[in-house]
This record gives structure tokens, C-alpha cells and sequence, in this order.
């Protein structure tokens, strides 16, 4: 008779718990790691320029214009090279909760560049994987 008893119990709740209205989940929030630049914080737009470390000259003069759109502008003028001089167009991004900037080209050709963001007003350059830059040499641009 216990065991009916058990087996009559445990159906109920089953019952029970079955025709419960289920409840949708709530969304998901929206990762920054892929938000575009346009849903970035205002502080981040701006131009950003120094003068970088060069294995085989002077200096380079880099100066980086990011926009509200989402747009960045990258020149780099080679010191005592002739006025030569590279400039890199596309997209950017913030990645890993804010703290870096993801530089996306429009020219498939060119790698891919990060700064972590280490304020408002100053970006330090990465290497090719977003990883600090181990040395004593300046990687830093600061906003103009």
C-alpha cells in the first residue's frame, strides 16, 4: 500500500510539473566583442598619433583617425625613407570588454592590427595576435 501511495504521489507532481506554462528564456545580452565600432564609446573616436619603434630607420610617425561610424585611417610616414609612407583603411572594433581595438582592413592583403586601450587618451600597439609587445621600445599613440 506504501508503495502505491509513493507511485501515486510521484505521478502527480509529474503531472503537475508537465502542464506548467513554460516561460521563454530571457535574451542574451549582446557581447561587445563583436558590437561595431558605431556602439563603441564616444571616448574612443579621435586621432591617436606617435612616433613607433623602426628596425631600419628613424622612427615611423603613426597616426590612427578612428571615426563614429565605425572607420579608421592608418598612415604611417617611414622617417628618412623618402617620404615613404603606408596607409591603411577599413573597419574597427572593441574587443575584450573595451580594453583593446581591433583594426579590420579593407584590403584583405594587409594583417589585421590591435592597440589595447590603455586610456581615453593613449593606445598601445600589439603584435599581430593582440598580445603586448614585450621590450622597452614606445608603442604608444596618444590622442591629439
Amino acid at each position: 500500500m506504501k508503495s502505491f501511495a509513493i507511485v501515486s504521489a510521484m505521478l502527480t507532481a509529474i503531472t503537475l510539473t508537465a502542464c506548467k506554462p513554460q516561460t521563454p528564456a530571457p535574451a542574451a545580452p549582446v557581447s561587445t566583442a563583436t558590437a561595431p565600432a558605431a556602439q563603441a564609446p564616444a571616448t574612443i573616436t579621435g586621432t591617436f598619433s606617435g612616433t613607433l619603434p623602426c628596425a631600419d630607420c628613424a622612427g615611423i610617425d603613426s597616426t590612427l583617425v578612428l571615426t563614429a561610424d565605425g572607420k579608421y585611417h592608418l598612415t604611417d610616414a617611414y622617417q628618412d625613407k623618402d617620404h615613404s609612407s603606408f596607409v591603411s583603411e577599413g573597419e574597427y572594433s572593441l574587443e575584450s570588454s573595451g580594453k583593446t581595438l581591433h583594426l579590420r582592413p579593407s584590403n584583405k592583403d594587409e594583417y589585421d592590427g590591435y592597440y589595447a586601450i590603455v586610456s581615453p587618451t593613449q593606445l598601445t600597439m600589439l603584435d599581430r595576435e593582440g598580445k603586448a609587445i614585450e621590450g622597452q621600445l614606445n608603442h604608444t599613440l596618444t590622442r591629439k
